[in-house]
């Protein structure tokens, strides 16, 4: 039997950041600001300190402030069947 992934539905100013070029996440950025006073953009394991790069790049060319910085930890099992913990973070920016 096939394993579903449930994915929740995002807002419209939240980014998730993976293993794209962090330009493509910075326009995206730049795109969303547009039409909102607020992004979100989220990031797990590797992908956190390319998250601090693109969050600080946006912050500096919007002169935007940051509203609200979560890290939390979360279990997760991997293709062998085993959990491990892992870290993610979530950074606000407001004009």
């Amino acid at each position: 039997m096939a394993e579903e992934k449930h994915r929740e539905k995002l807002a419209d100013n939240v980014i998730l950041v993976s293993f794209k070029a962090p330009s493509a996440y910075i326009l995206t950025g730049y795109k969303i600001l547009k039409n909102n006073n607020s992004l979100i953009l989220k990031a797990r394991g590797k992908n956190i300190t390319t998250l601090v790069n693109i969050a600080e790049n946006i912050k500096r060319e919007h002169e935007l402030k940051y509203k609200d910085i979560k890290i939390e930890s979360e279990l997760m099992k991997t293709k062998e069947g085993r959990e491990i913990f892992v870290s993610g973070i979530v950074v606000e920016l407001i004009k």
